[in-house]
């Protein structure tokens, strides 16, 4: 995140810490200890409200501003997210026309879709979750992330009871190869029933890299990042999959121009760190792409 330290800080912190509390007890609790009980609260007094004056005016003091939700976090979605509750985004009067699901990936995606839908007015159902999607069959992931493995086979009987709800259910997940069993089951499951099934290709995921903490803000100041090499890889197994189904698509963000720079568009953040999109980027690439999106989309809603 952006407050994690390396070890170096973490060592020079821990230096400066004894130093700090050797010379505190020295100069200042042996002196205060001499002082009559009220020059000290005098003098603590006076030292509160130096350090308060301080804190309320640190952003002008040492230049620092926090970076805005937009940029650095996840806004929309988080209760189909980490409550395990299923949303409902876009026109949410008219009826939903399908399922979003996934992982953080999907997560990052909904207001994407959500913003196209108010605009072409459509509505659609999501449930995702951290690391993986919630779907039937899925295995510890290269992460050997259990905890979200748990919560995620948790959620896939209410994923089904949503996926009766509807026609087309849409996946997006990062590491494709992770889950390409399941996401097959999934696709067996619904050809059975008649129903489709659109994958998205996610956008790209970038080098291991802070990009907050090393940006310092939301305007560019490090340049674009080089992108992973395995998501070209997650295309190829998502085309070959889509050949084998006949109920299966498949839409590739990856490719489009918007990520050319990533993580900045127009020397704006659009990343909140190297794995995904910021609110601000989803809104964003929804701006840019909404009528070509759509008009792929628009074949699988009918």
């Amino acid at each position: 995140g952006f407050y994690e330290f390396s070890f170096y800080q973490f060592l020079i912190i821990c230096f400066l810490t004894f130093i700090f509390s050797y010379l505190s007890y020295k100069y200042v609790e042996v002196l205060f200890a001499k002082f009559s009980t009220k020059l000290f609260f005098g003098l603590m007094f006076l030292i509160v409200t130096i350090s308060c004056a301080i804190f309320i005016n640190k952003e002008s003091l040492i230049g620092y501003k926090k970076i805005p939700d937009i940029y650095s976090r996840p806004i929309l979605g988080l209760k189909s997210h980490f409550e395990g509750i299923v949303e409902k985004f876009g026109s949410t009067e008219k009826e939903p026309s399908f399922l979003l699901v996934g992982n953080s990936h999907a997560l990052m995606l909904k207001p994407f879709f959500n913003q196209i839908g108010q605009k072409q007015n459509f509505s659609f159902y999501s449930l995702t979750c951290d690391g993986y999607p919630p779907i039937e069959g899925i295995k510890v992931n290269q992460k050997n992330d259990i905890e979200n493995l748990q919560f995620a086979k948790n959620l896939s009987p209410l994923t089904n009871q949503y996926i009766d709800k509807v026609s087309l259910v849409i996946i997006a997940v990062n590491n494709f190869n992770d889950f390409n069993i399941p996401i097959r089951q999934l696709a067996d499951t619904l050809l059975k029933n008649n129903k489709k099934l659109i994958i998205i290709n996610s956008f790209p995921t970038l080098e291991e890299v802070n990009i907050l903490k090393v940006n310092k803000g939301y305007i560019n100041k490090i340049g674009k990042l080089q992108k992973d090499n395995r998501d070209s890889l997650d295309i190829l197994m998502i085309k070959k999959l889509a050949n084998e189904y006949k109920n299966v698509f498949y839409y590739d963000l990856s490719k489009k121009h918007f990520f050319d720079n990533a993580p900045f568009y127009n020397d704006t953040l659009i990343y909140y760190d190297s794995n995904h999109l910021n609110h601000y980027g989803s809104t964003k690439l929804a701006d840019e792409i909404a009528d070509d999106f759509y008009n792929f989309l628009k074949e699988y809603l009918k």
